[in-house]
């Protein structure tokens, strides 16, 4: 009989076989488009850094940060600092749907 750990990395290739995007997935661009006008932008850069997570019970996580995040002078960082900080990421969780063309997050 297969071990605990066979028989998950056993099921997580099944599943993975079955929805080719489940697993992590390291971030090469974030565009937003506008739908109404078509606009684009990339407010993270041309290569931000970052992570999106696709699970087989239909949770997503994503995380991600700007190209070149700036880095606070000392360990503690200033109030200023982290206020640019906290504008130069993003980290969102949620649920998603996939249809072979397009992944919607809820």
């Amino acid at each position: 009989m297969p071990s605990h750990s066979a028989r998950q990395l056993y099921r997580a290739r099944r599943l993975a076989a079955e929805n080719p995007i489940l697993g992590t997935w390291k971030l090469q661009s974030l565009v937003y488009e506008v739908s109404a006008t078509g606009q684009r932008s990339s407010p993270f850069g041309d290569h931000p850094d970052g992570y999106l997570s696709y699970s087989g019970d239909g949770r997503m996580y994503a995380i991600g940060v700007v190209e070149d995040r700036p880095k606070p002078r000392d360990l503690v960082p200033t109030d200023e600092e982290k206020v640019e900080l906290q504008g130069s990421m993003f980290a969102y969780a949620g649920t998603y749907t996939a249809d072979g063309e397009k992944v919607v997050h809820y």
